[in-house]
């Protein structure tokens, strides 16, 4: 099983990408990847697709070559934060999915969305959130939900975190996988 972790700042993705390795084949090797920022480009939905068919691409190598690998954020986010903070339509960021056959690709990697009410981000806040105003967060939440809804993934999990501890997280995911996906 891979895993593509995504969702509001502050929810824990870091914490959970470290214990994930426990839930994988221990004699394989493990690929842990941050998807990369997009910062200062004249055009970044070309240069975001571009950048995705590339990360996908070398997804599905490990995913087909047997190695196993976790991503720290996804295209998920940029549908999120794209048409939020830097103000340009992300509608074709779902498209993706569809157009590089993800589907069929990555049926072998989970997807796991982690949010929090507002309140909670805010009181974890460290000061490297996107946002910590209270509307923003409220978007953000709408945006990964929405997001979730519409992804094409097989094997996706949507976990509001709220009063969660990270072995409660962790152990919903564990579940999971262990009663089959």
């Amino acid at each position: 099983m891979n895993f593509i972790v995504d969702g509001m700042d502050r929810c824990g993705k870091t914490t959970l990408i470290d214990r994930l390795p426990e839930l994988m084949d221990k004699n394989e090797p493990i690929i842990s990847t941050h998807f990369p920022k997009v910062i200062n480009i004249e055009d970044p939905i070309e240069y975001n697709k571009k950048l995705y068919k590339l990360t996908y691409d070398t997804l599905e190598y490990y995913n087909d070559s047997g190695g196993q690998f976790i991503m720290d954020r996804s295209h998920i986010s940029e549908y999120v934060y794209g048409k939020l903070y830097r103000g340009y339509n992300t509608d074709y960021v779902m498209d993706f999915e569809i157009e590089h056959d993800i589907l069929i690709k990555l049926r072998n990697t989970m997807l796991i969305v982690l949010v929090d009410w507002p309140d909670g981000i805010i009181d974890r806040d460290d000061g490297k959130s996107n946002s910590i105003e209270r509307k923003n967060l409220e978007k953000e939440l709408a945006g990964f939900s929405y997001a979730f809804y519409l992804s094409k993934f097989i094997n996706k999990m949507f976990i509001e975190i709220h009063n969660k501890t990270e072995d409660d997280v962790f152990n919903c995911i564990k579940g999971r996988i262990e009663h089959g996906i």
